[in-house]
């Protein structure tokens, strides 16, 4: 139930603060020295729209840090939770004798 009640309080959050991401990023293309932001994206290019996406998070959370931080670790513990969902389950189906033809690879 615990953790029911934390992916309800989480994926909200995660998308929440990714919509604010998106949008924060995406003024990186208005900036007047936009070129001197870039990190990976090669400097050679022209056309705002050949930025790559890793470059606009880096300035996303170089202007607003806490959505990036919140985005980044909502998407990381949504991550873990559903990991650790899937291992309790595997354990859970060994434990009865399924795992003859549940995890049968064909």
């Amino acid at each position: 139930m615990k953790r029911m009640f934390a992916c309800i309080i989480l994926f909200p959050l995660f998308v929440y603060s990714a919509i604010t991401l998106s949008w924060m990023d995406s003024y990186l293309m208005y900036v007047g020295n936009w070129k001197d932001q870039l990190i990976f994206t090669p400097k050679t290019i022209t056309d705002t729209n050949q930025i790559y996406e890793i470059d606009k998070l880096l300035y996303a959370f170089r202007v607003e840090p806490l959505p990036t931080a919140i985005c980044i670790l909502s998407f990381l513990a949504l991550l873990v939770m559903g990991i650790s969902e899937i291992v309790r389950l595997s354990k859970k189906h060994r434990k009865k004798g399924y795992d003859k033809h549940y995890f049968k690879v064909y």
